[in-house]
């Protein structure tokens, strides 16, 4: 009898402290604001912009530490693809843009699918004109992101992009 006393008063314990746990997440959780299309179309302008400046920490920004990024590029018929985190990601945009003399670029058809009230599905399709020396090449790719709200913040948490020169 003593026994099953002390093992329901153990389990009482256990559950107080589970029902503690709960009660204090609560509030972070119904307080994260849902994602809107505005917060996400206003969050890939400043990255295009980020891009353009040459600014890879304001880009970097907007990437979840962890992510990871998947590049795809066609080139004359052959298809390259890498697999990046976030830093060899920033590094490679950075030594890539560096080395040309013009680039500019337009983000267009954005579609953003609501997955839940805190993560969405983004592809666009982004138009990427470079110049080096007298040769021009314009390049299409199809981007795709899935951006979750990450305390106050949007961050993309999974990329990946098909690229065709």
């Amino acid at each position: 009898m003593m026994k099953t006393l002390n093992m329901l008063e153990k389990i009482m314990k256990f559950l107080r402290y589970i029902l503690v746990i709960t009660i204090s997440l609560l509030p972070a959780v119904a307080q994260a604001a849902p994602i809107t299309k505005k917060e996400v179309r206003e969050m890939l302008a400043a990255m295009d912009a980020a891009v353009l400046a040459e600014d890879m920490n304001k880009f970097g920004d907007y990437l979840s530490d962890d992510i990871q990024m998947v590049v795809d590029l066609q080139n004359q018929g052959n298809i390259y693809r890498r697999t990046m985190g976030k830093q060899d990601f920033l590094t490679a945009l950075y030594q890539s843009i560096i080395r040309l003399d013009a680039y500019e670029l337009t983000r267009e058809n954005i579609k953003i699918k609501v997955k839940s009230p805190t993560t969405v599905a983004v592809t666009s399709r982004l138009i990427e004109t470079i110049i080096v020396g007298d040769r021009q090449s314009t390049g299409v790719t199809q981007d795709n992101f899935i951006i979750e709200r990450v305390g106050d913040s949007l961050l993309v948490t999974a990329y990946s992009s098909k690229t065709r020169m």
